[in-house]
C-alpha cells in the first residue's frame, strides 16, 4: 500500500508555483504588491 501521493520518479525539477487570492473575491492593489514581493524574495 502506498504511503502517499508523492512518486519521486514522476517529478522533475521546476521553478515552483504560487497562488494568492483575496478571500472575498475583491480586486486589490495590496494583494498584487504582496505577490510581487513574494516573487522577488
Amino acid at each position: 500500500m502506498s504511503n502517499g501521493l508523492y512518486r519521486p520518479g514522476e517529478f522533475k525539477d521546476n521553478c515552483g508555483f504560487g497562488l494568492m487570492a483575496h478571500m472575498q473575491g475583491h480586486a486589490s492593489h495590496g494583494l498584487l504588491q504582496k505577490a510581487i514581493q513574494a516573487l522577488a524574495a
